[in-house]
């Protein structure tokens, strides 16, 4: 019995989108560049981005390098407060209702409960996710 060992390579090249640019995860789909670019299919883990327009309300979840393939996995859905962003911070009972600004500290989706730093403050605060840019003081 003779064996023999074999090398060899296979491609699948197509026209695909890739990166215009290196971005950082948490990159905002809107501001992610794609160009066309020849994608070799045997080389991607995932399907490939087949229109620009799927990117909106999405951001990056890893680092993207320039002339990469971009790939469908490479993103995930934008929450409605992102982490060191700017929210209004509510506070509702007994007939009133209070607001003042603050920041996130990490990410949220709505119904989600996060720490949030108010203006001028030193301790964080959690509160739930009510919408986009927008939390509510729980007790």
């Amino acid at each position: 019995m003779l064996s023999a060992l074999l090398w060899f390579e296979i491609s699948a090249p197509t026209t695909g989108l890739a990166y215009a640019a290196n971005y950082q995860p948490r990159s905002g789909g809107a501001i992610v560049q794609l160009v066309e670019a020849q994608v070799d299919l045997a080389r991607t883990h995932g399907a490939p981005l087949v229109d620009r327009d799927a990117l909106a309300g999405l951001r990056l979840r890893r680092n993207a390098t320039a002339g990469a393939p971009a790939l469908a996995s490479d993103f995930q859905p934008m929450p409605a407060v992102q982490a060191q962003q700017r929210v209004r911070i509510d506070l509702s009972g007994d007939g009133m209702h209070l607001s003042v600004p603050g920041r996130a500290l990490r990410d949220g989706a709505i119904g989600e409960v996060i720490d949030v730093l108010p203006s001028n403050a030193t301790r964080p605060v959690q509160a739930r996710v009510a919408s986009a840019q927008v939390v509510t003081l729980e007790d």
